[in-house]
């Protein structure tokens, strides 16, 4: 599932929303809800859509004089030319959906460090690369279908089971739209993509791109 802002679109940043879509084809039948659960998503996201934006790059002719580099000037993810100037840069955090409906949110403040992060990024990143800012929510469908022995094998599992009320993938696009937009934050993209099932849940990750900032 995806939704797209109707906001004229940047080159790269298209195509980081467009291989974002299809980006569960990378991982084996629920490797990606195991992982989700057990670990910062980021990483295993951020390294799988680094790989297909490498071919997407030369599938399009775009890969000549080019690169994607991960961790590049402590950027999450880059893609540079060969004078080692972005022409993008993105930051990835990973949450949980619940921590969206926290009393204390956390989310947004960490959104709004690392866009502050990309607009102080200097004048050796390049001159104008596209700044984006990807937030990735795993969403545990039935937390409590998950026994209290995977605590510590499934990461915040206590805090898990504490949820107070459902929540759908749709209603998750929806808090995302309302918290980012009162704070002015261009959303790009969102969408879902399918993670398979681990100790006894379906798994989601909810996406949301956020950019260019200018």
């Amino acid at each position: 599932m995806s939704l797209t802002s109707t906001q004229q679109s940047t080159e790269l940043a298209r195509l980081v929303a467009e291989e974002l879509i299809s980006l569960g084809d990378e991982f084996s039948q629920n490797e990606l809800a195991y992982l989700a659960v057990t670990s910062k998503i980021e990483f295993p996201i951020r390294d799988r859509l680094a790989y297909r934006l490498v071919k997407r790059l030369a599938s399009e002719g775009l890969s000549v004089r080019r690169a994607v580099a991960r961790e590049w000037k402590r950027f999450d993810l880059a893609i540079v030319n060969d004078a080692q100037r972005a022409e993008l840069l993105l930051e990835a955090k990973a949450w949980y959906t619940d921590d969206l409906y926290f009393e204390n949110p956390k989310v947004l403040p960490a959104s709004q460090e690392d866009k502050v992060k990309l607009l102080n990024k200097g004048p050796h990143c390049g001159d104008a690369p596209e700044l984006l800012t990807l937030i990735l929510l795993t969403h545990i469908h039935t937390p409590n279908e998950i026994a209290t022995d995977w605590n510590g094998v499934v990461k915040y599992l206590p805090y898990l089971h504490k949820r107070k009320c459902d929540f759908s993938i749709t209603n998750v696009f929806n808090a995302i739209r309302h918290q980012y937009g009162e704070l002015e934050h261009p959303i790009f993209s969102v969408g879902s993509i399918e993670g398979g099932c681990a100790f006894g849940s379906r798994i989601s990750v909810i996406y949301s791109i956020f950019g260019p900032f200018e």
